[in-house]
């Protein structure tokens, strides 16, 4: 049995047939709200694969100075300048939602997803960037997972990464593709969760305490006018 899921939320089908003692043969979903694929990838995680969107949004040359490249770079997931009008470019990009979209390209309207994959796809319209083909050849290079804790005190996450680790200096440095200054293991990337959650509780337990020291000099603190 082959299914196809349109609207999938977070994959009710699936779960529906799992209950029942079905096993599909493939079972393809379509989906663009982000956190129902994020409850998906929780609900099977063995099926979990790099969900990524493919969308289409529009830049005013005005707002960008005539200049469609993102924001931040090195970046992720491809993209392309299909189009453009005497005022405005037209991008075709991936990305992990559209909130990824407005973080590189901050002017980009009308921003239009076109589907919902696991996997980039190259057509002779849309190619393979050059640049692109250098960040997977630098993602050959890695061959180890370490632990990212850089942002988790933003979000609660503890990011796992391929890099490249090298000794520089007295330091074990992790190089990754979509980085362009490399983390120290031990300071901000680890080789086992472990360590990296035994970071993330010490730096929180830090932070308390110090948010809780600034409280206090605040609660405490007594105004006085100069004569």
């Amino acid at each position: 049995m082959r299914v196809l899921s349109l609207f999938d939320g977070m994959s009710c089908g699936q779960i529906a047939l799992k209950e029942i003692g079905i096993t599909p043969e493939v079972y393809y979903a379509s989906e663009i709200d982000k956190f129902a694929i994020k409850q998906t990838q929780l609900n099977f995680p063995k099926k979990n694969k790099r969900i990524m969107i493919r969308a289409r949004f529009y830049i005013k040359k005005s707002d960008c100075g005539n200049d469609y490249r993102p924001v931040k770079w090195p970046i992720k997931y491809p993209y392309w300048c299909s189009a453009e009008s005497s005022n405005s470019f037209v991008l075709v990009a991936y990305a992990e939602d559209e909130d990824s979209i407005k973080e590189l390209w901050p002017e980009a309207y009308d921003i239009n997803v076109l589907e919902k994959d696991t996997e980039i796809r190259f057509t002779l319209r849309f190619p393979k960037p050059e640049w692109y083909e250098l960040h997977e050849r630098e993602l050959e290079e890695c061959d180890r997972f370490i632990w990212i804790t850089d942002a988790c005190m933003r979000d609660g996450v503890i990011r796992k990464v391929k890099a490249k680790i090298e000794e520089y200096g007295g330091l074990l440095l992790a190089d990754i593709p979509d980085r362009i200054t490399p983390y120290e293991i031990g300071r901000d990337a680890f080789e086992s969760k472990e360590e990296a959650l035994k970071h993330a509780e010490k730096r929180r337990t830090y932070l308390i305490e110090s948010t809780k020291k600034q409280l206090n000099e605040l609660e405490n603190l007594k105004f006085k006018c100069d004569d």
